[in-house]
C-alpha cells in the first residue's frame, strides 16, 4: 500500500486597519444590516473579522455590488502577505499590484484598467496561480457544460478551482467565467481559498464487485426544457420594463402542466415590495407559480411571457427603498416544475432605463 503526501497549504493572515477605497476603516462591529439574511453572511463576517475588507460607513456591505480588479488585488494581497498599503502617487493600488505581479499571481498584461470590475474567470486565475496543488482536472469539460466557451489561457485555471470547490459553478452547470464577480463572490472565493486544504491520501488497491449494481435513473419524459428570453418594453404606455419570455412556449399545450416561479436574486427586494395601484393593495414585483399550460400565441405574446417587471418603482410605499440604474445586471432563478421534476435556471441581463414613464 502506497501513501501519497500532498503539501498543506498554509497562509498566514495580517489583520489591518487599511480599507477599500471608499469603505469605512472600522472592523469592531462586522453586523451588516444587508447580509441578515445573504447566503454569504457567514463568509462575509469571517473576512471582515480577519481586517481583510470592511464595510461601508452607513452600516452596510453591499454584497451584491461589483468589485473592481484592483479592489480584490488588495484583498488577495492583504489575505496573504503583509500589507503593503495605498500607493500615495499613481494609482491608488499600484503597490498592491506590484506584489500581485512579483508573486506571479497576475501578470502586468492581465489587466488593462485596474478600475475596471473583475470577471469569474479573472479571479479563477488570479487564485489558481496561488494554489500550489495540482489538481485532477480529466474530463472536465463533462462538468463544465460551457468549458469549451472558455478562452484556452483561462481554461486550466478554470478547472483547477472547479475541481478544488474554490469557485463552484451555477446550477445549470456552467461556469460564466467572463461574468463579473460581487463582493459577496469575490469575499466567498477567498474564503474557501484560504480555508483549502489536501491532506495525506492512502492509495488503496480498488475493490472490484463480481456483480456490479446498475442503478436504473427513471428519465421524465414528461418535462419540457423551457428556452428564455428577455424582451425590453420600450413604448411610451408599456406598463414594464422588461419581461422574460418562453420561446418554446407552444411546445407546452395540452402537455402536462408546467409551473414557472420566477425569483430576482440580484435585487432580493423586488421580491417583496407592496405597490398601491389604484384602491387595493398588490405585490408589485412578485411572479410566482404561472401555469404554462395551453398557451395561446395569439394574444400580444403574453401567453409566452412568465414575468415582467412593471414601471412603478416610484408608487409608495416603494418609492425611496432601492434605486434600479441604466445597465444595471439583472440575475433571476427561474424554477420550473411539473410536479415531478424540478429544475431552476439562471438569467443574467442589464437592466435598461427609459426617459419617460407611463404617467408622463
Amino acid at each position: 500500500m502506497k501513501k501519497i503526501f500532498i503539501m498543506v497549504l498554509t497562509f498566514t493572515i495580517l489583520l489591518s486597519t487599511l480599507s477599500i477605497k471608499a469603505e469605512s476603516t472600522s472592523t469592531n462591529n462586522i453586523t451588516f444590516d444587508d447580509i441578515k439574511n445573504h447566503w454569504a453572511k457567514d463568509e462575509i463576517e469571517k473576512l471582515v473579522s480577519m481586517g481583510v475588507i470592511n464595510g461601508y460607513d452607513d452600516g452596510s456591505f453591499k454584497p451584491n455590488n461589483t468589485i473592481t480588479c484592483a479592489e480584490f488585488t488588495k484583498i488577495m494581497i492583504k489575505a496573504l502577505h503583509n500589507d503593503p498599503g495605498n500607493a500615495v502617487g499613481g494609482h491608488w493600488a499600484d503597490l498592491y499590484m506590484k506584489k500581485a505581479f512579483d508573486e506571479k499571481y497576475a501578470n502586468e498584461s492581465d489587466f488593462d484598467d485596474y478600475n475596471l470590475n473583475i470577471t469569474r474567470g479573472e479571479i479563477a486565475r488570479m487564485l489558481s496561480r496561488a494554489l500550489e496543488y495540482d489538481a485532477d482536472i480529466e474530463n472536465i469539460e463533462n462538468l463544465i457544460t460551457d468549458y469549451n466557451d472558455i478562452p484556452s489561457d483561462y481554461q486550466n485555471h478554470v478547472a483547477r478551482m472547479y475541481v478544488s470547490k474554490i469557485i463552484t459553478g451555477r446550477s445549470d452547470g456552467s461556469f460564466n467565467y467572463d461574468h463579473t464577480a460581487t463582493r459577496a463572490e469575490a469575499v466567498s472565493m477567498l474564503i474557501r481559498f484560504l480555508d483549502f486544504e489536501v491532506v495525506e491520501v492512502e492509495e488503496v488497491e480498488p475493490v472490484i464487485e463480481e456483480e456490479p449494481i446498475v442503478e436504473i435513473v427513471e428519465v421524465d419524459e414528461t418535462f419540457i426544457e423551457p428556452e428564455f428570453y428577455v424582451k425590453y418594453f420600450t413604448a411610451k404606455y408599456d406598463f414594464a420594463y422588461h419581461g422574460i419570455h418562453v420561446e418554446n412556449h407552444l411546445e407546452y399545450v395540452g402537455e402536462k402542466e408546467h409551473w414557472f416561479t420566477t425569483e430576482c436574486i440580484s435585487h432580493p427586494n423586488l421580491n417583496t415590495i407592496i405597490g398601491k395601484g389604484f384602491d387595493f393593495e398588490y405585490l408589485t414585483y412578485t411572479s410566482d407559480n404561472i401555469k404554462m399550460y395551453k398557451t395561446s400565441s395569439t394574444r400580444f405574446d403574453v401567453g409566452s411571457q412568465i414575468y415582467q417587471l412593471p414601471d412603478t418603482l416610484t408608487w409608495k410605499p416603494s418609492e425611496g427603498v432601492f434605486d434600479l440604474k441604466d445597465g444595471d445586471m439583472m440575475e433571476y432563478k427561474i424554477t420550473v416544475s411539473n410536479n415531478k421534476t424540478t429544475k431552476e435556471y439562471y438569467m443574467e441581463f442589464p437592466f435598461k432605463d427609459r426617459e419617460f414613464t407611463r404617467w408622463d
